[in-house]
């Protein structure tokens, strides 16, 4: 592990500002002004050269990201992000089409300068830092069940009734089979990319769903652990090749460290919905407000 720890890899996820509209679909400004803005405080160290955003996923729907881009400008600019990284959520997806919500989210970021200059979605693709020294994998990544829980977590989470996907010319509902194949289409292309990855790149593997069920109350589409015959495989290196995942989707509703099935150090800080997880007049609310980010140097 190099000693030069320089990169800031601050983090956050599920925050879902779509919950921040009232019933007269008004968004609340100033909600969103005096509770979540310190929730994305930078708490900046010494040694950070690179000062980095990762949201992980379940930022809001994408249909309404646009309402926020005011607010991001300024978080950006409040905390001097150098970089954003952002990976997709479930939630984004709601109300909206599979292949139509990363463009949704693309074009309101090309509408701002700021963001289109320092925002990246990553939907299975690379970033590198520090010269090539750290290497951020994002992937939405999805889950897998076991045979024979197809049908019960149909039943059981929402990304079935809210979410569409295109079927020739005609919208259709989403099945579990659409969630598979692009948690396969993940799967892959982490793999690859970590194949090809020299072995001296600190790699951070920057997803939503979570790449392990050692987090806490992993249920049914909570938690996928990363393929055995990755650790078996010299040219993939697990865990050698991973430095730490970071992931969403736990709503755990506090910044948890743990180490996964492989003792990769594995971080999430997931909020959760306003006023019914996230309460932030309790006092885990008000811790949460008082520390701002939590942080990976690496």
């Amino acid at each position: 592990m190099p000693t030069d720890r320089t990169v800031q890899l601050n983090y956050i996820s599920d925050i879902h500002l779509e919950w921040l509209f009232d019933k007269r679909g008004l968004l609340q400004t100033d909600v969103l002004d005096e509770i979540y803005r310190p929730l994305f405080r930078c708490n900046r160290q010494p040694a950070t050269q690179h000062n980095l955003l990762m949201i992980a996923g379940d930022l809001t729907e994408a249909r309404k990201f646009h309402y926020f881009v005011p607010f991001l400008e300024s978080v950006i600019a409040d905390n001097g992000f150098d970089r954003v990284f952002y990976v997709m959520g479930n939630h984004e997806y709601y109300g909206d089409a599979l292949h139509k919500a990363v463009g949704r989210i693309q074009a309101a970021l090309d509408g701002s300068p700021m963001l289109k200059a320092h925002m990246s979605i990553l939907h299975n693709q690379c970033a590198m830092l520090d010269n090539g020294r750290v290497q951020i994998i994002g992937a939405p990544f999805w889950y897998q069940v076991a045979h024979g829980d197809e049908y019960a977590v149909a039943q059981r989470l929402s990304d079935y009734r809210y979410i569409k996907v295109k079927r020739g010319n005609r919208y259709a509902k989403l099945l579990y089979r659409d969630v598979l194949a692009a948690h396969h289409q993940s799967v892959c292309f982490i793999e690859e990319t970590l194949r090809a990855s020299p072995s001296d790149v600190q790699n951070i593997l920057f997803t939503h769903h979570p790449t392990s069920r050692l987090f806490g109350d992993a249920d049914l589409g909570y938690g996928t652990v990363l393929p055995a015959r990755w650790a078996e495989d010299a040219a993939i290196g697990l865990p050698e090749k991973l430095a730490a995942c970071i992931h969403g989707h736990a709503h755990q509703h506090l910044p948890v460290h743990y180490a996964n099935e492989y003792g990769i150090p594995t971080v999430s800080n997931t909020i959760g919905y306003y006023q019914e997880e996230f309460k932030p007049d309790s006092p885990a609310g008000h811790q949460q407000i008082k520390d701002g980010l939590p942080f990976l140097m690496v």
